[in-house]
C-alpha cells in the first residue's frame, strides 16, 4: 500500500483540481448578461455623446453666423443713422447720393 499512497493522493490532487476549475473558469450567466449590459450601454453613450458633439459644433456655426449678422445690421444701422443726422441739418442731392451710396458699401 505504500506505493498506491502516493498515487491516490496524485489522483484526489488532480481531481480537486479539475472540479475547481470547472467552477472558476468560465462566466456566470449572470456576469455575461451584467457584461452585455455594460457594452451596451457604452455603445450608446458614446452614441448620444457624438449626437451632442454634433449638436455642439452646429450651434457654434450658428452662433458664428449670428454674430456676423449682427456686425452687419449695426453697420447698416449705423450708417442710415449718419444719413438722417444729416437729412435732418439739410442735404443737397449730390451730398444725399452719397451717403445713400455709403449705406450701400455697408452692405
Amino acid at each position: 500500500m505504500a506505493g498506491g499512497m502516493p498515487k491516490l493522493i496524485a489522483t484526489l490532487g488532480l481531481t480537486c483540481a479539475l472540479l475547481l476549475g470547472a467552477g472558476c473558469g468560465g462566466q456566470s450567466e449572470e456576469e455575461k448578461r451584467q457584461e452585455a449590459r455594460e457594452l451596451r450601454e457604452e455603445r450608446e453613450y458614446r452614441a448620444q455623446l457624438s449626437e451632442y458633439r454634433q449638436e455642439v459644433d452646429e450651434r457654434r456655426e450658428e452662433q458664428a453666423a449670428y454674430e456676423r449678422c449682427v456686425d452687419t445690421l449695426g453697420e447698416l444701422q449705423d450708417a442710415l443713422k449718419a444719413v438722417d443726422s444729416r437729412l435732418g441739418v439739410g442735404l443737397n442731392y449730390d451730398d444725399y447720393g452719397d451717403e445713400i451710396g455709403n449705406v450701400v458699401a455697408v452692405v
